[in-house]
């Protein structure tokens, strides 16, 4: 009994004065699973849109996944969640019974469409839908383009997605088309129409291609669909920068200045060689900017470069690396 209990002491006394580096090491941590990659420092090879929620120029993979976005003034690439989602361009939209044109939230201030005009608008919804939805396994319907003039009197109206150009010009009070051939000696091209693309002034900008690939050509109408001045480089939509004054981009890869004084356009460019066709001016934090694909050394990259207020040149150029598919 007594050697039991001594035996026993003994062996407690051995584990207290067990020496300290024994219960100091460190447990082995849990194990993990596979760290995730991180996601690419690069803009999507998809359409280039300016986000004014995000503030970010972005572009997602061509199934709307991996997208990520540019500050246009540090060239900073982030990952986004989400498609980026361009502001509208005019703050017309269709009523909800795409019956009337309005401005504003909701629908209480709007103008009514005829007969003539609601006819055609449903027809083109028809006809972009099978367009956009032919072997799509998730049907979405076409998102409507309206562009109202100042006065109220005049409309954009259609459906279209992407580089389309199936718009056209309606005097709404008179229920009336405005249509406007194609100014070609191409007689292929030659009984084709052009489309509108937005008011500067009372004028108005038509754009038209006139070949089978991208040679996209704009010019000013009259709203009466008489011509006006030269043609120039091709835009398929405009930003207002004072009365009488818009920019777009041009199909070259430059911004084109549009003035109605004028009845012409002023291009400027840098670098680019042949049709730019994924690009976009925005404005940004009070700033001019112009976004478009380009290339540096034999990588893709997004270029953008802050432009003077009138558009006639940079005053700084940032570029991101686009993801290679």
């Amino acid at each position: 009994m007594r050697m039991s209990m001594i035996a026993k002491g003994m062996l407690v006394g051995a584990l207290v004065i067990a020496p300290v580096s024994v219960f100091a090491q460190p447990a082995k941590p849990a194990a993990k699973g596979p760290a995730k990659p991180a996601a690419p420092a690069c803009v999507g090879e998809g359409q280039l849109v300016y986000d004014p929620a995000t503030k970010l120029v972005g572009a997602c993979d061509y199934e709307d996944k991996n997208c990520a976005g540019v500050d246009p003034a540090t060239g900073a690439v982030r990952p986004l969640t989400a498609p980026p989602k361009a502001a509208s361009a005019s703050a017309a939209h269709l009523s909800a019974a795409k019956d009337a044109v309005c401005v504003g939230a909701g629908d209480a201030s709007c103008t009514k469409l005829g007969k003539k005009a609601k006819a055609a608008l449903a027809k083109a919804f028809t006809r972009e839908s099978q367009a956009i939805n032919e072997g799509n396994p998730q049907p979405r319907d076409p998102e409507a383009r309206v562009v109202l003039s100042d006065d109220k009197a005049f409309a954009i109206l259609g459906y279209g997605e992407g580089d389309s150009y199936g718009y056209e010009l309606w005097d709404v009070k008179k229920d009336k088309m405005v249509r406007v051939k194609a100014w070609t000696g191409d007689r292929d091209f030659r009984k084709q129409y052009a489309s509108p693309v937005g008011f500067v002034g009372d004028l108005v900008v038509f754009t038209f291609a006139p070949c089978a690939g991208p040679c996209a050509e704009s010019r000013l109408y009259t709203r009466a669909g008489k011509a006006v001045g030269k043609s120039f480089d091709g835009v398929g939509e405009l930003l207002t920068l004072s009365p009488g004054v818009a920019v777009g981009f041009g199909q070259e890869g430059g911004a084109v200045t549009i003035t109605a004084r004028a009845k012409g356009a002023k291009v400027w460019n840098e670098g680019s060689e042949g049709a730019a066709e994924n690009g976009l001016v925005f404005q940004h934090a009070g700033g001019l900017f112009l976004a478009r694909a380009g290339t540096e050394g034999d990588k893709n990259v997004v270029e953008i470069f802050k432009l003077k207020p009138d558009a006639s040149g940079k005053e700084a150029r940032v570029t991101a690396p686009v993801c290679s598919m």
